[in-house]
């Protein structure tokens, strides 16, 4: 597919799929490209929820980890709520704590 004739529903899989995968530069060109920094994944995760889990789980070895708190910014700029509510109820800058992301 090119990425201009992407349904919003596959942009935002594509985009989950930037998050779970640390590239900044991909996170930054979907929301360019109208990615939601607001919309769910089908299974109910936000964005910034995703992203909370992605550098929860990163070691020492992950190259991308330094790239998490600007994609948090990045999120944010774009009309994430770190205030906002998880699937499970937590709120997102509860989960957050200890990641350095915001």
């Amino acid at each position: 597919h090119h990425p201009a004739l992407m349904d919003q529903s596959q942009r935002q899989k594509w985009f989950f799929l930037a998050l779970e995968a640390g590239s900044l530069t991909a996170v930054q060109w979907f929301l360019t490209q109208g990615a939601n920094a607001r919309t769910p994944d089908p299974s109910g995760r936000l964005p910034m929820e995703a992203l909370i889990q992605r550098a929860s789980m990163a070691d020492e070895y992950d190259d991308h980890l330094a790239d998490c708190p600007a994609m948090a910014a990045a999120l944010i700029a774009a009309g994430a709520d770190p205030t906002a509510r998880a699937l499970q109820g937590q709120r997102l800058s509860d989960l957050a704590q200890g990641t350095g992301l915001f």
